[in-house]
């Protein structure tokens, strides 16, 4: 199967809609997955699927630990990636995002744990809860003007992780965003932050040294 092409809007499936099917609907436009390089593209317009479930029900991921895939393109014209779609990616060592992305679903990346190197689009407005946990391999994260919150665990368990830069539109950085960033040593905060959510540097373990750039914010209680 090389090609699947589609019509119609995006859905969010439950449990076992795809379980033992192979390849699916991704976005609603077409998908091209090519095993022999190894790289899975996506194109099309608008958002892509989500997934519902949590990861004990594994069967609902769409590639979920599919170790042949190296590489992911997602092409110009995909504006959103949905909730879990990426989940356990676990092989992947480079992700394309395109130009045209706004969001960032919950846990969309998270164990995508090869990865060294992300770079974010100017578009992007929105990264959901966890969008962005546990990539264990990624050094460095720009985020792009545009985005105003750093949502709960969106950088969660980044072990690698040294540099973070955000942008000055954030306003809040909330719950454990950064928790477990052990190799982060320092950063800066905007100074339009004005709360600071809890435990959001919790067992990071190098970081000696929080720089703010205006006054302190609000720091919520445990």
């Amino acid at each position: 199967l090389n090609k699947i092409v589609f019509l119609g809007d995006s859905t969010t499936y439950g449990i076992g809609y795809y379980y033992g099917l192979g390849y699916y609907d991704l976005c609603p436009a077409s998908q091209v997955w090519t095993p022999k390089s190894g790289t899975l593209t996506l194109s099309g317009s608008g958002a892509t699927i989500e997934c519902n479930w949590g990861i004990s029900f594994f069967e609902d991921y769409i590639f979920y630990y599919d170790g042949s895939c190296k590489k992911l393109v997602l092409e110009d014209g995909i504006t959103t990636v949905g909730r879990e779609l990426f989940n356990g990616f676990i092989f992947t060592e480079e992700i394309i995002l395109p130009e045209t992305l706004t969001t960032i679903g919950r846990w969309a990346f998270v164990w995508c744990d090869k990865v060294q190197e992300l770079e974010l689009p100017a578009s992007l407005r929105t990264i959901r809860e966890g969008g962005l946990q546990a990539m264990q391999s990624l050094k460095a994260i720009t985020i792009p003007e545009g985005v105003t919150k750093i949502e709960r665990y969106t950088f969660w368990n980044n072990i690698a992780m040294t540099e973070v830069n955000l942008p000055s539109t954030v306003t809040v950085i909330d719950e454990s965003a950064f928790s477990r960033c052990e190799a982060l040593e320092s950063i800066w905060i905007p100074k339009n932050v004005t709360k600071l959510g809890p435990t959001v540097f919790e067992d990071c373990q190098a970081l000696s040294e929080v720089y703010f750039r205006g006054s302190a914010p609000t720091i919520a209680a445990d």
